[in-house]
């Protein structure tokens, strides 16, 4: 069997997990997988600039607090205006 592996942003919650076999519109479900999961731990400096990226390019006010929340616990401060990037 071959194994996979995927690399995401943001804790992966909504893979479908189902706890016992089923048949169900032709599929059947009777092979159990392990799915491990890991946070990639990744220098300050690239989530700065990630996060930079994001405030630059956000043009919903409802995403402004937690960008600021997110900035503040890596100690960053924003080099420019929110949505500077987004053409109008």
């Amino acid at each position: 069997m071959k194994k996979e592996e995927y690399i995401t942003f943001g804790e992966p919650y909504n893979i479908n997990i189902q706890l016992r076999p089923s048949a169900f519109n032709g599929e059947v479900v009777i092979r159990k997988y392990k799915i491990t999961v890991e946070e990639v731990k990744e220098p300050v400096k690239v989530l700065q600039e990630r996060l930079e990226k994001l405030w630059i390019n956000c043009n919903n006010h409802h995403l402004y607090t937690p960008l600021r929340e997110e900035a503040k616990k890596l100690n960053y401060k924003f080099k420019r205006d929110v949505g500077s990037a987004v053409k109008l």
